[in-house]
């Protein structure tokens, strides 16, 4: 039984096929077996209504070639089929009504209601299986009409329902193509065709029955098939046009659509522009599929062949507001390759990642809006990146979201090693802006590499990165170990890298948070100089003793960060805050918090607020650089200045805070060619210095600090606040040091304390103004045996304290060796202060001071002043004191030694040294001609030396008891132990000597002095 039916586009209503039946009663013809009951022949006649439609054999069509009149009409070989209630059947033949709408069928009574009544076509009802085929466009011959009844309990008045339904697709083409197309593939995102999602039906001869450029492609549906709103098909138009394979079309329902029974049911689309939306069969870039709208986007996971790259163009701008999208590659074993040429299109309201897996290129494609917040890995073009020889080049991502995850980026969550291990990917010209990123490893860009990755040229500015648990960047959260992954010229700009709500090991940068061994970094920014990018250090573990690791560029590095081949530094403009509790070490640098790698050409400018940032090992550039695992660890050519801000402190610290490092130890550290530039203001507490707070090993050369640093404790300097072991050389400092609060002491224009170091070629320019004792010029306070050779500090030292010196302030323990050195400037003392000297303040025991020139004005002074040294004793004044002190070959040359005049105690002052021991070794010192000299008259019991006068050299031996000092020596009291004490005066020069002459005459080497002019300077 054939069936035509006919509706116009979108008339949805269930019908039923209605048909009358007279029961005729035929005498039964007897057995020949009398056994056996005859069965009983029946007739029925079947009456197809035409209520619904006209009785005609072929539908009429109206002007666009749609069927729109049908009737239905019993065809030779038609059955009835009747089943009782306990399933027994018996099937009537048509017997008489072919091509009428009244069939006679004929067959064995039965009983047993209620029936079931099935109408049997003369084809294979199982035409609505998912594979049909068609004869041409148009045709109608393969359509069938399935149809049945349950619960008939007369069989004279059966009415028989639809099981089936039609479907037409009609498709307007552009020119020509209608007549090529030997394929409709229908893809439906609801419900089936026979247990699959897609309906194919090939047409046998391809052609345009009306010459109009419109398909008809018509197909058996389920009649329980239906389109519920939201549904969204999918549309392949295959073409025998070799060049031009494949049309693609979506079409979305927002509304339900019911098909209706009996009927053609129609969907009509204008595809007369499909060609742009099409391509090819995408085997190459000649024949990309294109996409130009939400659908066929989302189809890309479909239409992406695995174990090959499958090519994809975009066409027009997408919105996937309200579309749902399946990211590619999520098959078993990510096996699609996908090269999608973005074609400088936008893809708007993405809300899933692009891509599972990206294999393969993308390229010029742009998203908008994104809200990518599921996967465990999150990213808005991809969640993973796996497999070699992957690029993605000119993609950015604009006003979007990225939340969640493990491992998420604003362009890619993760770069997966795989299971082979072996991932490689380039990514450039890249820009995500105004796109906040949170996640547990985070990143603006990429969240974590754990295999190569390459950028270059990439940025990530506008919004904030936030952590949740550990590693957090402006543009990546983290590198693996031995990955070789680099980066070069990407840039961070107007953002916030927030770590803030992290308890313990943060590693927070403002590039990225932790650079791995065998990674690189070159030439990239953050901030501009007229737009900084703020980094929110995270919080002490205190119970697990857990540091942030923070820093503007970098929280931990082990990798390589330097310049590019054009010469562009890293840079970091920076404003860091952080709230912590003065003990905790929280590793923050205004570049990296935790340095093992190697940093080169880079520099910092930082502000680190107004908000007391507390904590240990804060620097301006790095908070702690730590060798380890035998590599050595490498500084060089970085510098870190502050804003210019009057408004921000530029560093603040505690103890161990450096205006460059707040901490080297362990291992071979170098640090190289390193500076603190002018404008930077640092506060830190104990072991806080312009430079470094604590320096306990390595190699520290050719660096420098200029600092206006105000400590709030002890052991500070201009250059280091401590230096307990390694060697630093031809390094500076310069600016002011101030005391703003606390009560320890030690303080060092170059470092306030040192033990056991060599300290070659340095020098310090600092003025010192400090409440504490022991101050000196370059150092103050030595421990141990140290060296100071080739220094010189030129500068003003004030503030009411004891022990001061030009060049150290006090030398706690034996062998510190001071040769070849200079001071200048000013000594400034007050009333009831003593101790000081042009180059050391207090001289214990066992050192040596030879070869050394002082001009220090020391006008304004306490008592126990010396243009060289203040005191030469080992402390008290005992007849067995040990000094064993050498002084030798120095010159005095200081315009003035005065005592304040106020105390009544001895109050000894030389030329040379204030208090000498009579163990002592004293020689070939010489003393300005015209040095103002005023020294102490009321001391107890006797008047001490009040002019001065040439005294001979003394050996340690010479040093008569009993007033048989030499020539002019007077005591400094009249105590059995003040009688070994006395002042030393030296030798007046001649009135037409000059420094650099007397040096010259003394020996000193012409390879560590110039001589050319009065005063000696430093090679």
């Amino acid at each position: 039984m054939k069936k035509f039916l006919s509706i116009s586009f979108g008339a949805l209503a269930a019908i039923v096929l209605t048909v009358s039946c007279n029961q005729k009663v035929d005498p039964q013809t007897p057995s020949n077996d009398p056994g056996t009951p005859s069965a009983e022949k029946i007739t029925i006649t079947a009456t197809l209504s035409d209520a619904l439609t006209k009785v005609t054999f072929e539908p009429t069509y109206d002007s666009n070639s749609k069927p729109t009149e049908m009737a239905h009409k019993w065809q030779t070989g038609d059955k009835l089929r009747i089943t009782n209630a306990s399933s027994v059947s018996e099937e009537f033949e048509l017997v008489s009504g072919e091509d009428t709408d009244t069939g006679v069928f004929s067959g064995n009574s039965i009983d047993g209601g209620p029936f079931t009544v099935e109408a049997v076509p003369v084809s294979n009802p199982g035409s609505t299986n998912a594979t049909q085929t068609q004869a041409a466009d148009g045709s109608t011959a393969h359509l069938l009409f399935v149809a049945s009844a349950t619960g008939v309990t007369d069989l004279s008045n059966i009415v028989l329902a639809e099981t089936s339904n039609i479907i037409g697709f009609v498709a307007k083409l552009p020119a020509g193509v209608a007549a090529t197309i030997n394929e409709l593939e229908i893809e439906k995102s609801i419900d089936d065709f026979a247990n699959s999602d897609k309906l194919n039906v090939t047409i046998t001869n391809p052609e345009d029955v009306d010459n109009d450029d419109i398909l008809k492609v018509y197909a058996n549906i389920p009649a329980s098939w239906n389109i519920v709103a939201n549904t969204k098909m999918f549309l392949r138009f295959k073409s025998t046009n070799t060049a031009h394979t494949v049309y693609t079309r979506y079409q979305e329902f927002t509304s339900a659509v019911t098909p209706q029974a009996g009927k053609f049911n129609y969907i009509k689309m204008n595809c007369s522009n499909i060609d742009k939306y099409a391509g090819g069969d995408g085997t190459d870039a000649a024949k990309a599929y294109l996409i130009g709208d939400p659908y066929q986007l989302a189809a890309v996971n479909g239409l992406a062949t695995g174990g090959q790259t499958t090519y994809f163009k975009m066409i027009d701008d997408v919105d996937m507001n309200g579309v749902t999208h399946n990211p590619i590659n999520t098959n078993s074993g990510y096996t699609q390759s996908v090269d999608l040429d973005g074609n400088n299109k936008t893809i708007s309201n993405l809300g899933v990642s692009l891509f599972y897996v990206l294999k393969g290129s993308v390229s010029n494609l742009f998203f908008d809006k994104p809200t990518i917040n599921s996967g465990s890995q999150r990213g808005v073009l991809a969640q993973y990146v796996q497999g070699t020889g992957h690029t993605v080049t000119n993609v950015d991502v604009s006003n979007g979201v990225v939340e969640g995850g493990t491992n998420s980026g604003g362009l890619i969550g993760r770069i997966n090693s795989g299971t082979a291990g072996v991932t490689s990917i380039t990514i450039t010209d890249c820009d995500v802006t105004n796109t906040s990123v949170k996640a547990a490893c985070a990143g603006g860009l990429l969240g974590s590499a754990e295999a190569k990755v390459v950028v270059s040229n990439c940025t990530y500015s506008g919004n904030t990165v936030t952590g949740t648990t550990q590693k957090i960047g402006g543009l990546v959260g983290v590198t693996n170990d031995n990955t070789a992954c680099s980066f070069t010229g990407c840039r961070v700009e107007e953002a916030t890298v927030d770590a803030s709500g992290i308890t313990g090991d943060a590693r927070a940068g403002g590039f990225i948070g932790q650079l791995g061994e065998g990674s690189y970094v070159y030439g990239c920014s953050v901030g501009t100089s007229s737009s900084k990018v703020i980094v929110k250090s995270g919080q002490y573990d205190s119970t697990n003793s857990k540091a942030m690791n923070t820093g503007g560029f970098v929280g931990v590095n082990y990798g390589i960060i330097t310049k590019d081949s054009s010469d562009n530094h890293c840079k970091a403009y920076v404003t860091i805050t952080s709230k912590n509790t003065v003990g905790s070490q929280i590793n923050l640098g205004g570049f990296v918090g935790f340095q093992r790698g190697t940093i080169s050409y880079s520099d910092a400018v930082v502000a680190m607020g107004t908000n007391d940032i507390q904590g240990q090992y804060i620097g301006g550039f790095a908070g702690y650089i730590v060798f380890q695992n035998g590599k050595t660890v490498v500084t060089d050519h970085c510098t870190v200045c502050g804003d210019g801000d009057s408004s921000t402190v530029d560093i603040r610290g505690n103890n161990y805070s450096g205006g460059f490092v707040g901490g080297v130890e362990s291992g071979d550290a170098i640090i190289s060619n390193c500076h603190v530039l002018d404008g930077t203001v640092f506060i830190g507490q104990s072991s806080a210095g312009g430079f470094a707070g604590i320096i306990k090993t390595g190699t520290i050369e050719n660096c420098s600090a200029n600092v206006d640093f105000q400590c709030r404790g002890g052991n500070a300097g201009g250059f280091a606040g401590a230096i307990t072991g390694g060697t630093v050389q031809n390094c500076s400092s310069a600016g002011q040091l101030s005391q703003i609060s606390g009560t320890n002491s030690v303080f060092g224009g170059f470092a306030g304390y040192v033990n056991g170091v060599d300290l070659r070629k340095c020098s310090s320019t600092v003025n010192i103004t400090v409440a504490r004792n022991y101050v000196g010029g370059l150092v103050g306070d030595f421990q141990t045996a140290n060296t100071v050779s080739e220094c010189f500090y030129n500068g003003t030292i004030s503030g009411p304290a004891n022990t001061k010196g030009g060049l150290i302030g006090t030398t706690q323990a034996v062998a510190a060796v001071i040769t070849n050195c200079y001071t200048a400037g000013e000594l400034v003392g007050s009333s009831g202060t003593q101790i000081y000297g042009g180059i050391v303040g207090e001289l214990k025991a066992g050192g040596s001071v030879t070869n050394c020139y002082s001009t220090m004005d020391m006008t304004h002074g306490g008592r126990a002043m010396g243009g060289i040294v203040g005191r030469a004793c080992s402390g008290g004044w005992p007849v067995s004191n040990e000094s064993s002190n050498t002084i030798s070959k120095c010159i005095a040359w200081n315009p003035a030694i005065t005592y304040d005049g106020t105390a009544s105690t001895s109050a000894s002052s030389g030329a040379i040294i204030g208090y000498t021991s009579f163990k002592n070794t004293l020689n070939n010192c010489y003393r300005r001609s015209d040095m103002a000299y005023n020294n102490s008259n009321t001391a107890v019991g006797t008047t001490c030396q009040t002019s001065m006068v040439d005294q001979i050299d003394c050996d340690g031996t010479n040093w008569a008891i009993n007033g048989n000092r030499p020539a002019g020596g007077t005591p400094a009291g009249t105590s059995a132990d003040a009688q070994y004490q006395a002042p030393y005066y030296g030798v007046a020069a001649a009135s037409t000597a000059t420094v650099s002459s007397l040096a010259q005459t003394l020996g000193w080497d012409s390879s560590v002095w110039d001589f050319t002019g009065d005063l000696p300077t430093l090679k």
